[in-house]
């Protein structure tokens, strides 16, 4: 048995990992090819299928009451440079016209302007929701794309 720093007890054969605010994590968006082999993802980040107790003890401490999306582009999971300048995600269904998804990706340079993921026709899919009850996978084309300048002749 251990006692925490908040005195509290922990039984088990070894200390709980603590995850601190102020670290950098990286997060794994599971897909449905690998949702049911926590070894595959190991493998990917530790190169030891071992250590999968790592991955499994740190996805237990995941705040999962904030909604989230998963979003591919032609069968690819967004790269971490455009996932993180997502400034926001919506998508309304309509019975009389096409549903539509919209997303915003607010970076102050033109690196995203002939990006091969964001150009018209690509297949998007994507899903919402909470961790463990996402909606369907829905699945779209990119017809349109808008891009807005700023004075400064800076996408904004």
């Amino acid at each position: 048995m251990y006692v925490d720093s908040k005195n509290r007890d922990f039984y088990g054969t070894r200390q709980p990992l603590r995850l601190h605010e102020h670290e950098t994590y990286l997060f794994h968006v599971v897909t449905d090819a690998d949702s049911k082999r926590i070894d595959l993802i190991t493998w990917k980040y530790y190169r030891d299928v071992r250590l999968w107790w790592v991955i499994n003890e740190g996805a237990s401490m995941i705040e999962t009451y904030a909604p989230t999306f998963i979003v591919e582009i032609g069968g690819k999971e967004l790269p971490e440079d455009i996932s993180a300048h997502i400034e926001s995600f919506s998508y309304e269904e309509d019975e009389k016209q096409m549903d539509e998804l919209s997303i915003t990706i607010t970076k102050g340079d033109l690196s995203y302007v002939d990006h091969p993921m964001l150009q018209e026709g690509k297949e998007v899919r994507a899903r919402w929701g909470y961790i463990g009850n996402m909606s369907d996978v829905r699945t779209c084309t990119i017809k349109e794309i808008n891009y807005s300048f700023g004075y400064d002749g800076l996408i904004g």
